[in-house]
């Protein structure tokens, strides 16, 4: 209860001033006590503005003690009206003193609310027409069963920001908008602890929102490119250590045979025959199960090879993709997102401090999927990174342009936003709370999202195929014959200086 003694007529200072208290509540009860002479109604209009209706106003010359009746006929923007209601030397209860003046429905209130682009949970498609949908206006319109109210009024939007706090009660945007009583409500806004939010009322948390980075997807390489990622370090040093093997296999097989032709006797060995006549038989079981083991891995390091080459050429290959924090501020990108997550995210956890100076305002809310800048990052609620995604972010062949990241960068919720004390909000609460103890905010989530996911079914594809090119390995093929060509002479040469 506050006990209040009203030496000046202007009471707004005042009301400012106790604002300024952490801990004021606009619904507790009020005792007022003012000179004769002061101009009630001036003080009661005041009082009404900021929703402080549990109230007693006494006369400090004849005790008389007076009260309004707000909301009258269930509308919210009634003009009030004075009433006395007793006398201090009378003996009233407190129930007539501070009566219930909230009504049960709002059956005459046109609700006003101004949204912000927030998808898919608010759709600003042309606001002027009232042309807004989403899961938390459906949400909205179906409380109305539940309120009662007249019927929904969109008196604006806010398309990029929430608004700042540039003084005592005093905010720009869409905030400055509901300070202001331009609007009753906004759609579209996170519920945070900061200091700035205090100055609002906001609802039981309507939906849970998980903010994730959306990134560049990472880009096709070039079929050329792509071999360098098929081949390892590992396998360069098993086909060396094989070929070498095998060349020590075919000169110690020759020189047992006697023979010349070495690759005629690793033949023989194997096949237990004599196709040159030798001294020494060196068919022995040995050296036959060192030839077929020999064998063995041949095929398996061929098959291999094939195998690889076969994938890289029928399937995309593509560059390593960024996926996390560390990433981003390991490749220098630049972040370009709404202004009001950058200032929660730094509060929330000093990394991000790191990412700061590579951040650029947006220019449309959308910014960060734009996918002309290949470098950008933005940072969106997962089910709005996937509703763009769906919508619009894919290449011709199917594949998303934008990538979204599977870490969490933030967890709020989303709430709507009230002048501080309104009257409707505990009837919001309520009303919020019974559609999510029955399914109805997810189901209406879903519902939104239900058509674009069937269209992220028909867009999406198997975009890692692609026609089998076979043009590098006849260009592969050039050189191959070319180097073979080379030894081919470097043998005939060096066998004829030798003969002589």
């Amino acid at each position: 209860m506050y006990l209040i003694n009203l030496q000046i007529e202007n009471i707004t200072d005042l009301i400012i001033d106790i604002q300024l208290l952490n801990y004021f509540e606009a619904r507790s009860y009020f005792v007022i006590f003012f000179q004769d002479g002061v101009n009630l109604k001036s003080i009661v209009n005041a009082l009404f503005h900021y929703y402080i209706y549990n109230v007693v106003l006494i006369n400090t010359k004849n005790f008389n003690v007076h009260t309004y009746v707000p909301f009258k006929y269930e509308n919210l923007h009634q003009k009030v009206k004075i009433l006395k209601i007793t006398n201090c030397f009378d003996d009233v209860s407190k129930e007539a003193l501070f009566p219930n003046k909230v009504p049960e429905f709002w059956r005459n209130t046109t609700l006003k609310i101004i949204t912000l682009e927030f998808r898919p949970h608010v759709i600003n498609n042309d606001v002027t027409n009232n042309n807004v949908h989403g899961s938390e206006f459906t949400l909205m319109k179906e409380l109305k069963s539940y309120i009662k109210y007249k019927k929904l009024e969109i008196t604006g939007s806010c398309s990029k920001t929430w608004g700042k706090k540039v003084g005592h009660n005093n905010y720009t945007k869409c905030f400055g908008d509901i300070m202001n009583k331009k609007a009753d409500t906004g759609l579209g806004f996170f519920y945070s602890l900061e200091t700035k939010c205090i100055d609002f009322d906001a609802t039981h948390y309507i939906a849970f929102i998980e903010l994730v980075w959306t990134l560049p997807m990472a880009r096709e390489i070039s079929i050329w490119t792509s071999f360098a990622y098929m081949s390892s370090k590992e396998l360069y040093a098993t086909q060396l250590f094989y070929m070498v093997i095998l060349c020590l296999a075919f000169a110690f097989i020759g020189r047992l045979k006697h023979s010349t032709k070495p690759i005629l006797s690793w033949i023989s060995t194997f096949l237990n025959s004599t196709i040159h006549s030798s001294k020494y038989n060196a068919n022995t079981t040995s050296q036959r199960l060192v030839i077929l083991t020999i064998n063995f891995y041949s095929i398996i390091i061929s098959t291999f090879i094939t195998g690889l080459f076969i994938t890289y050429l029928s399937r995309a290959v593509y560059e390593p993709q960024i996926k996390t924090t560390k990433d981003v501020i390991d490749n220098n990108l630049v972040l370009n997102f709404n202004p009001d997550y950058l200032e929660y995210i730094t509060k929330n956890d000093t990394i991000y401090y790191q990412v700061q100076k590579n951040y650029k305002p947006c220019k449309h809310y959308s910014c960060a999927l734009c996918k002309e800048e290949n470098n950008c990052v933005g940072l969106l609620s997962r089910g709005e990174a996937e509703y763009y995604q769906i919508q619009k972010y894919f290449d011709k062949t199917g594949r998303p342009t934008i990538y979204i990241s599977k870490e969490r960068m933030w967890a709020p919720f989303s709430s709507w936003f009230f002048f501080k004390g309104h009257p409707m909000l505990a009837k919001f609460d309520k009303g919020i709370h019974y559609f999510q103890q029955g399914g109805f905010v997810d189901y209406y989530y879903k519902s939104t999202m239900f058509k674009s996911r069937l269209k992220y079914q028909k867009n999406i594809k198997d975009n890692d195929k692609r026609s089998l090119d076979l043009r590098p390995i006849f260009y592969m093929l050039i050189p191959c014959y070319t180097f073979s060509f080379i030894v081919f002479l470097v043998e005939v040469v060096w066998f004829r200086c030798t003969k002589h």
